[in-house]
């Protein structure tokens, strides 16, 4: 996968504020709260702590003191290497107010996770976990075009070889003037057809204006 990357490199923080109070007889505390900016599919999928993004079908839920989880069945697959098993555990926090994570039992979801040790993957709330019907058709046309590593080989999200040869471009235009990213995989194409076009700072899609 070839980039020409124009402008700095815009990196996602994710502030997670856990505000408690206590009276001076030591009482629980009574105040948290969970703050992150607007989730976004297509800035969320660059951030390093993002190991893995998958679809899954959601099987089981269960709570164990502060910490909520979710018996996951495996689907496609559109970073990071695929979970060993078919069927695996999603833990997020037991609360919303501490960026818990919601996942409805029966329906897909697209999940943005972090891999902690084997066979163990977190979601959070600031990140865009939701069903896979809620994904607009942009969103979903940018998933199924990546081409993810893993081990040191590379995969194309929607099945086909991110071996193939064949030209790639991208189109006539004045990147560093209009802030623009050319990203370009065989994944999504020959040609032009491989080109993907997003804004630098943001990483949103973008169209260029000039040639």
């Amino acid at each position: 996968m070839k980039k020409r990357i124009i402008g700095r490199k815009s990196v996602l923080v994710v502030a997670l504020f856990l505000l408690t109070a206590t009276d001076m007889m030591g009482t629980a505390p009574l105040v948290s709260a969970c703050t992150c900016r607007e989730p976004s599919v297509y800035r969320d999928y660059r951030d390093d702590f993002v190991t893995n993004v998958f679809r899954v079908k959601v099987k089981k839920e269960v709570v164990d003191g502060r910490d909520r989880w979710y018996k996951v069945k495996m689907g496609k697959n559109f970073k990071g290497c695929r979970p060993r098993k078919r069927n695996f555990w999603i833990k997020t926090a037991e609360s919303s107010a501490t960026c818990g994570a919601l996942l409805k039992v029966g329906r897909t979801h697209i999940l943005f996770a972090h891999r902690e040790s084997k066979g163990v993957y977190s979601i959070h709330s600031c990140n865009p976990n939701k069903q896979w019907r809620d994904l607009s058709k942009a969103e979903k046309t940018f998933l199924k075009g990546r081409e993810y590593e893993c081990n040191g080989r590379r995969f194309c999200a929607d099945g086909g070889s991110a071996y193939l040869k064949c030209s790639e471009g991208c189109p006539a235009c004045d990147y560093k003037k209009e802030g623009i990213t050319c990203e370009t995989s065989v994944c999504r194409g020959c040609g032009l057809d491989a080109a993907y076009l997003y804004d630098s700072k943001t990483f949103e899609p973008a169209q260029c204006k000039s040639s």
